[in-house]
């Protein structure tokens, strides 16, 4: 895991090794799908996509997909980001 660096109020700068990425706190609200970063608590998570079921400033509460895990999870925001599916074009 990186060290977390604030930079400003919407720019986070993740030291890992000889890695340096730059995190974007993008807002998410009640009813926006999240995907797990592999931050904080989500590191050993692999892939997980939920559903917000409320923000409190830097909190998110996550309703989880396909989990044993039925009920709010709150996270703080870096653990996780907006979910964005990307459509294939498939060219015939």
């Amino acid at each position: 895991m990186g060290n977390f660096s604030q930079s400003c109020d919407n720019f986070y700068v993740v030291y890992s090794g000889s890695t340096v990425s730059i995190m974007t706190l993008k807002k998410v609200k009640k009813g926006d799908r999240v995907i797990s970063t592999g931050y904080g608590r989500t590191k050993d998570w692999g892939i997980t996509i939920g559903t917000v079921s409320k923000r409190r400033g830097e909190n998110v509460f996550v309703v989880w997909d396909n989990t044993s895990f039925h009920i709010e999870d709150e996270l703080d925001i870096k653990e996780v980001r907006p979910y964005e599916k990307t459509k294939k074009k498939v060219i015939i």
